[in-house]
């Protein structure tokens, strides 16, 4: 019998969350979508304009859930900007 290595890297019950960000200026969808992540476990951060994510002030998440239609400026263009 072969001694495999184990690939758990931490123990059961300290999960890593995965990061959201929400950039939208409707202060209703913001609450909808934080209630909504954060009970299904992950961690949400929100944004109510695109200046955090055309200047970089926010830490690299694993989604980005983006209004298209922001005030002053263009989710398609923040898009573009990230990419």
């Amino acid at each position: 019998r072969l001694n495999r290595p184990s690939f758990a890297t931490r123990p059961v019950n300290m999960e890593i969350k995965k990061r959201i960000i929400i950039t939208d200026d409707g202060p209703g969808v913001q609450d909808a979508f934080r209630l909504i992540l954060e009970r299904a476990g992950y961690e949400v951060e929100v944004f109510s304009n695109g200046q955090p994510l055309l200047t970089g002030q926010f830490t690299r998440p694993d989604l980005i859930i983006l209004d298209r239609q922001l005030f002053g400026v263009d989710g398609l263009d923040i898009c573009r900007h990230l990419k």
